[in-house]
C-alpha cells in the first residue's frame, strides 16, 4: 500500500447491530499480520460487522490515519 510503514498500527472495530455496541480493538503493527478482539459474551450466536483503519507511525507517514474499510461480516461463536 503506498506510504505504508512496517511501523503502522492497524486496529479493527467490531460492531454488533442488535445492541448498538462496539468495541475498539487495541493497536497492533502492521507487520503482526493479525490481531485478536475480546468480545462481550453476550454477543454468542450474534452478527457483528468489523471494520479496519490504520494510524501511520512510520518516519514519513506519522499521525496519518488511513480511511476505514468494510471488512465483513461474522457470527460470533
Amino acid at each position: 500500500m503506498p506510504g505504508a510503514d512496517a511501523q503502522d498500527k492497524e486496529y479493527l472495530f467490531i460492531y454488533q447491530p442488535d445492541t448498538k455496541q462496539g468495541i475498539l480493538s487495541a493497536p497492533a503493527l502492521r507487520t503482526t499480520g493479525q490481531i485478536e478482539v475480546r468480545v462481550p459474551s453476550t454477543w454468542t450466536g450474534l452478527t457483528v460487522h468489523v471494520y479496519g483503519f490504520g494510524l501511520g507511525d512510520g518516519r514519513e507517514n506519522k499521525g496519518k490515519n488511513s480511511d476505514s474499510c468494510y471488512i465483513g461480516t461474522g457470527i460470533i461463536g
